[in-house]
Formats: structure tokens, C-alpha cells, sequence
């Protein structure tokens, strides 16, 4: 049964490099974290946050199950699945375009490799979403942090950019500088990740997430994905409503 639990929690662990969704999503939980991805989409809620589950009347592009892909895309997907037990709607989407899923899969396996640890890849990947006003990807990366011990607090202060922590409040402001000057930052934002106790590779691989991140918020947003996760709506579009 211990080794059952392992395995279900490496599993767990790999999934969220990908969502990047997933790490689509991405790092192993401990023995002791018990939430599955399939437990999450289902049960998780964020009562600060979050409204019932609502998705557009159609996607631009539909959806392709495992079951009827072909050729690339269900090469692909049939290795999500069996990798991480569950194929999430973004995913299934992006199958009709084979290379984009490939690439994106690619580069976010890549990342989890590199130096950011989970945790600071997906605060970043919460605060690049909440300025990019994707409500998929905030949906999916905020369920998928909660799911792997990723506090309330954190999850609520990165939407913000912000941390307690001066370094990763210093990544995600930085991050968010990125995203708001199309990359053209200033010397001062510069002087800020470095005087924070940043390394050139994790300034680099910084950007590399932000990037991540914004190609999965593009490509949610123009497809307008349905969202499987419990809601969470960007701030600015929850003040609208309201």
C-alpha cells in the first residue's frame, strides 16, 4: 500500500510541471500530501477567490478526446494520460495543434529541471496569469498549488506579485515588470532581482517561465478553453462584474 501511495504522489509531483497546467504542470507531493490531481478538479474550492464553475457556451476550437485522437496529438496525449492519469481540457485542446503541444510540454519539462523550484515556478505562473487575466490557467495553477501544499496566503499575495519572502517577492515583482514591458525592462528592475540574491541562470529561467506562462494564457484565452478546475477569476474581471 506504501508503494501505491508513492507512486500515486511521484505521479502527482510530475503532473504539475506540465500545467502548467501544469507543470500542464509539475513536482512530486510528499508522502504525507494525499491529494490526487482527479481529487482536485472535483473537490478543491478557494472560498476567497473563487465562484461557482462557468465556461463559455462553446470553445473556438474544440476539444479532442484521447480516445479519438490520431497520429501526434494521440501520441501525446495517451502520454499524459498514462504519466499523470488524467488529461486536463487545455491539453486536449492544444492537441489539434501537435507541435504546440510539443513544445509547450517540452520547454515545461525542460523548466522543471532547471534551478526555480516548484513553488517559485508557480507563483510566478499565478502572478503572469493574473496580469495576463486567464481565467483557465489562474484556475488550473492555483488548484494545482492548493493541491501541493501551497498555503492560502501565498497563493493570495502572488496573485499581487508579492511574497514575505524578500527574494521571491523580489522574482514575481520582476516577473510582472516582464510581462507589463513586453520584456523591456529597466535597469532598475534589473538592480532589484540581482540586489535580491538572484543568479544570472535564475533570472534567465525567470523569463523562460514567464514566457511559458504567457503561451499557455494566450492560447487559453483565444481558444477560450472550458475551465476544469474549480473558478478562479482574475481580479480585475471579478471588479467588473461587480
Amino acid at each position: 500500500m506504501q508503494n501505491s501511495m508513492t507512486s500515486t504522489m511521484n505521479r502527482m509531483k510530475r503532473l504539475l510541471t506540465i500545467i502548467s497546467l501544469v507543470t500542464l504542470l509539475a513536482s512530486c507531493a510528499s508522502a504525507t500530501k494525499k491529494t490526487t490531481y482527479m481529487k482536485t478538479q472535483k473537490t478543491q474550492t478557494d472560498n476567497s477567490t473563487s465562484s461557482p464553475i462557468s465556461t463559455p457556451k462553446t470553445q473556438r476550437i474544440k476539444a479532442i478526446a484521447p480516445g479519438m485522437a490520431k497520429g501526434k496529438a494521440k501520441e501525446l496525449l495517451d502520454a499524459v494520460e498514462k504519466k499523470y492519469g488524467a488529461v486536463p481540457n487545455s491539453f486536449k485542446t492544444m492537441a489539434g495543434a501537435p507541435a504546440a503541444l510539443q513544445g509547450f510540454l517540452g520547454l515545461s519539462g525542460t523548466l522543471e529541471g532547471g534551478v526555480l523550484p516548484f513553488e517559485t515556478r508557480y507563483q510566478i505562473a499565478i502572478a503572469v496569469s493574473e496580469i495576463n487575466g486567464c481565467p483557465y490557467c489562474l484556475s488550473a495553477f492555483t488548484a494545482i498549488g492548493k493541491g501541493n501544499g501551497m498555503k492560502d496566503e501565498t497563493l493570495a499575495m502572488c496573485r499581487t506579485a508579492g511574497s514575505t519572502d524578500p527574494k521571491i517577492d523580489a522574482i514575481l515583482k520582476f516577473a510582472a515588470a516582464i510581462v507589463g514591458e513586453r520584456g523591456d525592462i529597466t535597469s532598475e528592475d534589473f538592480q532589484k532581482v540581482k540586489s535580491a540574491g538572484c543568479s544570472d541562470e535564475e533570472i534567465q529561467e525567470i523569463v523562460a517561465n514567464v514566457a511559458l506562462y504567457t503561451f499557455a494564457n494566450y492560447i487559453n484565452l483565444v481558444i477560450g478553453t472550458e475551465i476544469d478546475f474549480p473558478l478562479v477569476m482574475p481580479m480585475k474581471q471579478r471588479a467588473t462584474e461587480k
